[in-house]
């Protein structure tokens, strides 16, 4: 099966019988509007962050619709000043400072800054209860590794993005 024939059924019948859909939905339901053109959390993105399956897929779909954007997000470095062992997400803009993936980023990405374990850095959003903790604990139950992980175990001869392609 092609993998982005795959991502469209995946989707929806995968998050559909696993705890991504619950953890979702939850974040759907936090309060966005506090963060609004803050970009605190954004200087926490590192990279190897784990992923879903189905978030996988998502991400792979959208670096194909916006091919350009994300080709300039991968030439960029990623170093992170004071920190030679660590680098920045490698879907972190790091010229506009933002999330180049940010309508689909994880799970994990969004919980960021809304509870009490990756609470807001900058103090502005309280956490939002044990509510949190349960959605999350029930999707980090599925098979979570890094992206590019999935790229490697995905490998179906595909091509997502050459500059993708390059770093294996």
């Amino acid at each position: 099966m092609h993998l982005m024939d795959e991502a469209s059924t995946k989707d929806v019948e995968g998050a559909g019988k696993n705890g991504q859909l619950e953890a979702e939905s939850y974040c759907e339901r936090l309060p966005l509007h506090l963060c609004h053109g803050c970009d605190g959390c954004g200087l926490r993105c590192t990279e190897g962050v784990k992923i879903t399956y189905t978030e996988f897929l998502r991400i792979t779909r959208f670096l194909r619709e916006h091919s350009e954007e994300a080709e300039r997000v991968q030439a960029q470095d990623k170093s992170i000043p004071g920190w030679p062992i660590t680098q920045f997400c490698q879907f972190r803009d790091t010229e506009l400072e933002r999330c180049s993936i940010y309508p689909v980023r994880p799970v994990i990405c969004r919980l960021f800054g809304h509870t009490e374990w990756l609470p807001c850095p900058l103090g502005i959003v309280p956490p939002q209860g044990t509510e949190a903790m349960d959605a999350y604990q029930r999707y980090a139950q599925e098979k979570l590794q890094p992206f590019d992980e999935w790229r490697r175990e995905v490998d179906c001869g595909e091509t997502i993005l050459p500059a993708l392609d390059s770093r294996s």
